[in-house]
């Protein structure tokens, strides 16, 4: 399954239950999902594994405490960024600096 922002637009309620709904279709459905997403505390949350691309190259690949790195992220979106674990669900938080 290929899905281009699946959450653009929708409130919080309505991410989490899409973002829910590919998941389960992904472990249950035995189905590979590639999901383009902009959000990174999204991607943080619920990609197995993450792709970073940069000036249309892959930068790095992998999970998202190896990918999600804050020199990783400054130097694709050339601003200072922060990675901190998330206090409650103990994935990624991502942050501008």
């Amino acid at each position: 399954m290929l899905l281009d922002e699946p959450t653009a637009h929708l409130d919080l309620s309505h991410q989490d239950k899409i973002l829910k709904l590919i998941g389960e279709l992904a472990h249950q459905g035995r189905l590979a999902v590639l999901i383009a997403l902009y959000d990174l505390n999204l991607v943080a949350r619920n990609a197995d594994r993450v792709t970073l691309l940069f000036d249309g190259r892959i930068m790095k690949s992998g999970s998202p405490r190896n990918v999600l790195t804050p020199d990783d992220l400054a130097a694709a979106y050339g601003i200072e960024i922060h990675v901190i674990d998330h206090p409650v669900h103990g994935t990624l938080l991502v942050l501008p600096g």
